[in-house]
């Protein structure tokens, strides 16, 4: 998410409400729930994608990094196919 990432994550401990409305959460030990996300995320339109990340990208930098810098995670070229940059708090 610090990378702009909109994720797919298990519904386990804290990970749906971090992603809140900027991923998608499913349930544990369901693998094909999982896949099926991954790929309507990977199907969605330019805006849509672009508004998630953005989204993404804020509410991580807003609420949970207060004083972390993520460091070499923000290179995300290899995840995205385009370099992004980094997020620093404020």
């Amino acid at each position: 998410m610090a990378c702009g990432v909109p994720c797919a994550v298990t519904d386990v401990g804290p990970s749906a409400a971090i992603v809140a409305d900027t991923g998608v959460a499913v349930p544990p030990r369901d693998p094909q729930a999982l896949a099926e996300v991954i790929v309507r995320l990977l199907g969605e339109g330019p805006e849509s994608l672009a508004r998630r990340s953005e989204t993404a990208r804020e509410r991580i930098a807003a609420h949970l990094l207060a004083t972390a810098d993520c460091g070499p995670l923000c290179n995300c070229s290899l995840i995205t196919g385009a370099p992004v940059g980094r997020v620093s708090a404020a």
